[in-house]
């Protein structure tokens, strides 16, 4: 694709700058608006793949929804699907230089629920959380933290357009390897339905990861057998340094599939740790000596 797509060719009144990176469905690459000079992220997508489609459709969907990309436009040229998305300053993952600090952890912890939390009202499931997932803003219009690539995300929540209250709808089974992923939930892998379930317990995971505690390997059926025994005894796979996890884990991996998360509870499970944490602010971003920023 990355041949395809050549560095000064325009796409309406986008200019190709540099690639950002890519991933399972598609590359990002830098653009320059040039109507007003602005930087933008152009995802380019396969127009057969479902997932820009989808990502179109969900992201309409959360328009102006905390957490969550504004989809400033989105076109189809030849056999791409673009959209134009805002410039982040970079993902949780290629910030991440060492273990996060427990105190970092904890406000990745929180910043994501609220998010979820938000994603979840307006019936929508992500399905792909991941640190890469995670993205820190230039300027955080309300918002410390952005959950990007809702391409696999699915509706589980309808509205009534009679009283305009939202109820449980069947979701998409089988649509993607799930058992494959290290970091998707058991349930997936598992082929059920969709449900808050999921993405909490993904949450968990993910939150092994910014302590660098890497615990799932293997084929997909002896990492669900692992992903079992973590959300059994999560202490038995948690160094001393991280055991401030415990507690939260076991509220992450303890939402009842179907059921609507104790949203408040494991957000007073997360602030009572002992860590001094302002929510309202953002990450503090450092500078490395060969001048790449990270987050500790």
């Amino acid at each position: 694709m990355a041949s395809q797509i050549r560095i000064g060719s325009n796409f309406k009144e986008y200019k190709i700058k540099k690639r950002l990176g890519s991933g399972s469905f598609g590359q990002v690459f830098r653009a320059i608006d040039q109507k007003d000079g602005e930087e933008k992220a152009l995802k380019f997508v396969n127009k057969d793949d479902r997932s820009g489609k989808k990502e179109i459709e969900i992201l309409k969907l959360l328009e102006n929804v905390r957490g969550v990309p504004v989809l400033e436009d989105s076109f189809t040229i030849g056999r791409w699907t673009i959209l134009v998305l805002p410039i982040y300053l970079g993902d949780m993952e290629s910030l991440k230089l060492d273990q996060f600090e427990p105190k970092t952890t904890m406000k990745v912890a929180i910043e994501t629920l609220k998010i979820l939390q938000n994603l979840h009202a307006e019936g929508v499931i992500h399905r792909d959380l991941k640190l890469g997932n995670l993205m820190i803003p230039y300027e955080s219009r309300g918002a410390t933290l952005v959950i990007i690539d809702l391409g696999m995300a699915t509706v589980f929540k309808e509205k009534n357009p009679n009283n305009n209250r939202r109820s449980r709808v069947p979701t998409i089974q089988g649509d993607y390897r799930f058992i494959d992923c290290p970091y998707s939930s058991r349930r997936l892998c598992q082929g059920f339905q969709a449900s808050e379930a999921d993405d909490c317990e993904m949450l968990s995971y993910l939150l092994l990861d910014c302590r660098d505690i890497f615990t799932f390997h293997g084929t997909g059926e002896e990492m669900l057998a692992q992903k079992n025994e973590f959300c059994e005894r999560p202490r038995d796979f948690l160094p001393q340094s991280s055991m401030f996890l415990e507690p939260i884990i076991q509220d992450l991996c303890g939402v009842v599939p179907g059921k609507t998360p104790k949203y408040s509870t494991i957000l007073r499970e997360m602030r009572r740790n002992g860590y001094a944490i302002n929510e309202s602010t953002p990450f503090t971003i450092r500078t490395a000596q060969d001048g790449k920023p990270f987050i500790k």
